[in-house]
């Protein structure tokens, strides 16, 4: 890896371990993190998509692919376990 790289990868992970570090205070903060002020990480880290979609009384479609880095097959097969069972959920899996 070379000088550049190394900076910039440096860089990537101080903002990372500031994005850990917000708390409440933070939310004011103009300063963006990765292109997003600190009240968007925080309202990220309290979002639970299992928990909303549990309120759903509508169909659901669950689509993945397989080759998805951010949220991976683990994620699906968390929302197969949760939701395999209903009738109104439909689950398809691209695996390429």
């Amino acid at each position: 890896m070379g000088a550049n790289e190394e900076a910039k990868l440096g860089e990537v992970e101080s903002a990372v371990a500031k994005v850990k570090k917000l708390t409440p205070a933070n939310s004011g903060s103009a300063e963006l993190l990765f292109g997003a002020p600190p009240a968007d990480w925080l309202v990220l880290r309290s979002h639970d998509p299992l928990a909303i979609a549990e309120t759903l009384t509508l169909p659901l479609l669950i689509l993945q692919g397989g080759r998805d880095y951010q949220v991976t097959e683990v994620d699906f097969n968390r929302w197969k376990s949760q939701f395999g069972k209903r009738s109104n959920v439909t689950f398809k899996l691209y695996p390429h």
